[in-house]
């Protein structure tokens, strides 16, 4: 606030105007606009506009501050939204490998299953056979003997 000094401080009017002014903006923000009363002396045509400039700036800047700040959130709330679309598709590349997997597995022990019977068939055929040869050299055998 702007206090009128005492008599005794020998402050001049250019200091009130100044302690005025430091006292009238504190973090961009009015506290008092007893400056602006007619009988202070830091109430002429010059002042006002000093004044009136320096709450243009003031809001100029926070009016920039803010648009930065908002510019800032918009492109993390978009990285961030970039990253949870990266991390679904990497979710879900790694669902479709754990399924590709469980079927060439499925696919292995089916093949296997397959091999399996073949070779037991062939073995199957191949004592048949063995055994009719037998069966008929047997045969061949009692022939000649009689």
């Amino acid at each position: 606030r702007y206090e009128k000094p005492s008599e005794n401080t020998g402050t001049n009017s250019k200091q009130q105007t100044t302690s005025s002014h430091k006292l009238l903006f504190n973090s961009g923000h009015f506290y008092s606009l007893s400056c602006l009363s007619e009988r202070n002396p830091c109430n002429s045509r010059r002042n006002l506009l000093f004044l009136k400039g320096v709450v243009l700036k003031r809001n100029i800047l926070n009016s920039r501050e803010r648009e930065d700040r908002e510019r800032k959130k918009r492109r993390l709330a978009e990285e961030l939204d970039h990253c949870i679309r990266l991390q679904n598709q990497w979710k879900a590349i790694q669902k479709f490998i754990e399924m590709e997997e469980d079927r060439l597995i499925e696919e292995c022990q089916l093949q296997r299953s397959r091999l399996s019977q073949m070779q037991q068939q062939e073995r199957k055929e191949k004592a048949e056979k063995l055994a009719s040869i037998r069966h008929r050299l047997q045969k061949a055998l009692e022939v000649e003997e009689v």
